[in-house]
């Protein structure tokens, strides 16, 4: 029965260390990594954008441009400056697009350098009618993201339609 015992043990130690290390192994890195701090930073930035959007607050909007970000809209109009895009987003969320909700949805974040990021998200714009939807279309939003003094900040800003609205797919 000793050694039986004796056999045993080591076998059962033996498979609780591979358990855990499988475990660990599978869980990946741990999200203290500087890069997954920065890709953190980076989705709060796109956070802010949207809820700045749909609280149709353009400071908030336009807290994450950099200074001399720029920006190019879906209609082609370009902006440069934050002040600027703060200034536009203000007029745009009392007229046109004072009844829409967007919904952001990163698609690809690649670190092109450690302080310069390319963001792809996917945005649905809804428009409303009190509480019908009015009409929606959907854009791509590629973003060239830079750190400056620790902080991630969006250098440029380009909007591209990817689906035709909803009113001309309706005719």
């Amino acid at each position: 029965m000793s050694r039986l015992s004796n056999c045993v043990r080591p076998l059962f130690a033996l498979t609780v260390v591979a358990a855990c290390a499988l475990t660990a192994a599978a869980q990946g890195p741990q999200k203290s990594d500087p890069q997954t701090q920065d890709e953190a930073a980076i989705r709060e930035n796109v956070r802010k954008m949207e809820e700045g959007w749909n609280t149709k607050n353009a400071t908030l909007f336009a807290e994450p441009y950099a200074e001399d970000g720029d920006g190019v809209a879906i209609g082609g109009f370009v902006g440069k400056g934050r002040e600027l895009i703060e200034k536009v987003h203000w007029g745009m969320f009392k007229g046109d697009f004072k009844d829409s909700t967007i919904a952001l949805k990163v698609r690809q974040l690649r670190f092109l350098r450690p302080d310069v990021a390319l963001v792809q998200i996917d945005n649905t714009n809804t428009f409303r009618q009190g509480s019908q939807v009015k009409h929606e279309y959907k854009s791509v939003i590629t973003l060239v993201m830079t750190k400056e003094a620790g902080r991630w900040k969006i250098a440029s800003f380009q909007n591209t339609i990817a689906e035709p609205p909803s009113w001309r797919r309706q005719q």
